[in-house]
């Protein structure tokens, strides 16, 4: 008989990274979707501007936040 019981899982940890420069729920939308490929679950707020992922790899910010590329609302 097999015994299938993960003695150590990998146990996912929580992220709060604020968020400048949103304005807008199109904002919230779009920092939301670019995130959802890299977390567990994703919650993003336009106030305060924060944005909370629960992940089981660790990424710097620089994978999640490429660049500062403006919401259309402020063009």
């Amino acid at each position: 008989m097999t015994n299938n019981v993960v003695t150590n899982p990998v146990r996912p940890k929580e992220s709060t990274y604020q968020i400048d420069g949103m304005t807008c729920q199109g904002c919230v939308k779009r920092v939301h979707a670019a995130l959802v490929p890299f977390a567990e679950t994703v919650t993003v707020n336009l106030n305060p501007p924060l944005a909370v992922l629960t992940h089981l790899k660790a990424y710097h910010y620089t994978q999640l936040f490429p660049s500062n590329r403006p919401c259309p609302c402020q063009q």
